[in-house]
């Protein structure tokens, strides 16, 4: 990459040729050097790049309060997840120097910089590193929000209490924290290589919840082996964590990228992409036909509505109401989300809705844009308070 930007910014388009593991065009034709070698050219000490903002090679006059910041701490991760290409182009974990990194990030704020995101596929890698930077950060008096991913065994007490006191600095130091727990299906965990137990995953959640961090959780639609009364195992016991706070779901079908060790399960699996698009996603798979498949997409798109409206105050009400409903009629969460699976169908039927087409097409696209056009905070509301007035109709 430094060189790629060391070309990029002194013009010299030549050297392209040179830089290993980098695929450019040549005449409409991909040229590349090295791309299958993960060890080629690969800087073993990390210490040696200098910082694109303390260098100067982010102008400082780009640095103000409606630029969200990039901060790199390392390059690799401890997992080797068959879905993620991450891994495959680090065979180890390599560290920035962490003065630099703090230096960075103070050099940012004093830019007037509100907002940055760690770039790591795990910032807790090295949970001493971690500790000592978020450390630096409280002694240095930062005033920012910041967004990083972690594995969440690695989450431990020192982490969190750190997490707490920085965001006991400021109302400004919001923490968001995303965490893969993507399945509690254990037979898809061994076929991606993500084997994590569940109580690893309970134990972050509880942390991070009690240090008042904003918790993103990651579950992922479509893994192998995979079936509909397993993942609704899993809607049940991760809507059951949206009880408090601020948290939300990040739900997505699973993608079987090219170049992925995933591609080659996905054959052996025999995972079938779907054919309309050309983005990757699955179709179907042995243990979850399309039919199962389109219905759990509805699930999930309901969930992501009651538990991720945009507008945070109205997501409070939304999320309060909801388990004022549950709890009041004790009914488990899958039996009231297919209520609303329902209740979207009777209010979109006619309509050119996605929602409503039988293979529910684009259905991530559709969870992240058209649900929020199409229904709105106060509908939901309004059904919600009709619910808990006559129960949840059989």
């Amino acid at each position: 990459m430094h060189r790629l930007l060391h070309c990029l910014t002194h013009g010299d388009e030549a050297s392209l040729k040179d830089i290993s593991r980098l695929a450019y065009r040549v005449n409409k034709q991909f040229s590349h050097k090295d791309i299958n070698n993960p060890e080629a050219d690969l800087i073993p000490n990390l210490s040696e790049v200098s910082s694109p903002y303390l260098s100067g090679v982010v102008p400082a006059a780009l640095l103000s309060s409606k630029f969200q910041a990039n901060i790199e701490t390392q390059r690799g991760c401890n997992f080797r997840c068959a879905y993620c290409l991450y891994h495959t182009n680090f065979p180890s974990i390599r560290y920035r120097n962490l003065q630099d990194v703090v230096n960075e990030i103070e050099w940012i704020y004093k830019c007037g910089v509100k907002d940055f995101r760690i770039t790591d596929a795990n910032f807790l890698s090295k949970k001493d590193y971690a500790a000592e930077l978020l450390a630096e950060l409280i002694k240095r008096n930062i005033k920012m929000s910041f967004f990083f991913e972690a594995i969440p065994s690695f989450v431990n007490e020192r982490i969190a209490e750190l997490m707490r006191e920085y965001r006991n600095l400021s109302p400004d130091n919001q923490i968001l924290i995303g965490i893969g727990l993507q399945t509690i299906n254990i037979e898809s965990l061994q076929a991606i290589r993500r084997k994590l137990p569940i109580k690893h995953f309970t134990r972050a959640f509880d942390l991070c919840s009690n240090a008042q961090v904003v918790i993103k959780t990651d579950i992922i639609l479509g893994l192998p082996y995979e079936t509909k009364e397993t993942y609704m195992d899993l809607m049940e016991y991760i809507a059951d964590k949206m009880r408090s706070g601020y948290n939300y779901l990040s739900l997505s079908v699973l993608r079987v990228l090219p170049g992925s060790e995933l591609h080659h399960i996905a054959i052996s699996a025999g995972l079938e992409a779907d054919p309309n698009d050309s983005e990757h996603f699955v179709y179907q798979t042995p243990t979850m036909k399309r039919q199962d498949l389109v219905e759990c997409m509805k699930i999930s798109g309901v969930a992501i509505k009651l538990f991720h409206t945009l507008n945070i105050e109205s997501r409070m009400n939304i999320r309060d109401k909801y388990f004022e409903v549950k709890d009041r009629f004790n009914v488990s969460h899958v039996r009231l989300l297919r209520h609303f699976v329902d209740f979207y169908e009777k209010f979109l039927a006619g309509t050119n809705s996605d929602f409503v087409k039988d293979d529910f097409p684009r259905a991530e696209h559709y969870w992240s844009f058209d649900m929020h056009k199409e229904i709105s905070d106060e509908l939901i509301n309004t059904e919600l308070n009709r619910l808990l007035e006559i129960g949840i109709p059989q």
